[in-house]
């Protein structure tokens, strides 16, 4: 038996049991009579031509929500977080975090601007006033913020490395969005400036969400604008409470931690990869549709 079939889980093969067209109750008769391997080589050879073979490397529960899809429904969708992952706003973030601190005379950490990561707008600023014992209001700190932040990205960012190149690819077969926490008029002013306007079947922005990151209720309203289920989709992110919310969503997701995230745990995504190439190479290995098409 295959490496790829040890590692597949006992749903999946209670699933091919399940499944029509194949004789698993010669392999389950031919166990009962003391031919374990022969029942194993059986469905074994099973396993092996329904799961892709590129999905070898995943951890088995990957395997086997692979092999759900493929049983049901191609991916049908990619969902890009947008700071850090898509464009590199984090030396924005951190410098203007450094410089709200800096000008009310204090300094502010790493392990704080790690638990800045990911989450809501305010929670951000809820982080950042408790760690700093600062006076203002959350809400005074974001829109001060928010208008540094503003003038920053007006006068120029980066794409990340392999994000054109990724849309690009993708973009033809598979619905696109951008799921992010950040506020409209951010994401307004970042994907014109890469090249990337008009490019997403949908944008979800902060506004209107109710609990933010690790919270899945940010994936669940992109899911629904774009007519998929979550075993549909693929999500794509750089840091741990936004991989969370991706995977309490029910996606399968695609961790790319920056250079600040990389030390988090990331054990429970279905892929980490070290930048948007190898996520592409991700990608290209799942089961994916042959068409794009989206629910009205």
């Amino acid at each position: 038996m295959s490496c790829l079939t040890r590692r597949a889980s006992s749903a999946v093969q209670r699933t091919l049991g399940r499944s029509a067209g194949l004789n698993w109750a010669k392999a389950g008769a031919a166990r009962r009579k003391g031919q374990r391997k022969a029942a194993n080589r059986r469905i074994g050879y099973l396993l092996d031509c329904l799961i892709p073979e590129s999905t070898r490397w995943m951890p088995s529960r990957s395997v086997g929500r692979v092999f759900f899809c493929t049983l049901s429904s191609m991916f049908r969708a990619i969902l890009f977080d947008l700071d850090g992952l898509l464009v590199d706003t984090e030396p924005v973030y951190w410098a203007v975090a450094r410089e709200m601190a800096r000008l009310r005379g204090r300094r502010v950490g790493d392990e704080t601007l790690r638990r800045m990561m990911g989450v809501s707008r305010i929670e951000s600023m809820r982080v950042l006033k408790a760690d700093l014992g600062l006076v203002e209001s959350p809400e005074m700190l974001l829109e001060e913020r928010e208008e540094m932040m503003l003038r920053r990205y007006r006068a120029g960012v980066s794409p990340m490395p392999g994000a054109s190149e990724l849309v690009e690819e993708f973009r033809q077969r598979m619905l696109l969005a951008v799921v992010t926490s950040s506020p409209r008029k951010f994401v307004d002013v970042l994907l014109p400036s890469l090249g990337l306007s008009g490019v997403f079947d949908h944008i979800q922005s902060g506004e209107g969400v109710r609990r933010g990151k690790p919270d899945p209720e940010i994936y669940r309203l992109a899911m629904a604008a774009l007519g998929v289920s979550p075993t549909q989709c693929i999500v794509l992110e750089d840091s741990r409470s936004g991989a969370l919310a991706g995977r309490s969503s029910g996606a399968f997701v695609v961790a790319v931690p920056t250079e600040l995230s990389r030390g988090d745990d990331f054990a429970f995504a279905d892929a980490v990869a070290a930048d948007l190439f190898e996520a592409a190479r991700v990608i290209r290995g799942l089961p994916l549709a042959a068409q794009r098409s989206m629910t009205s």
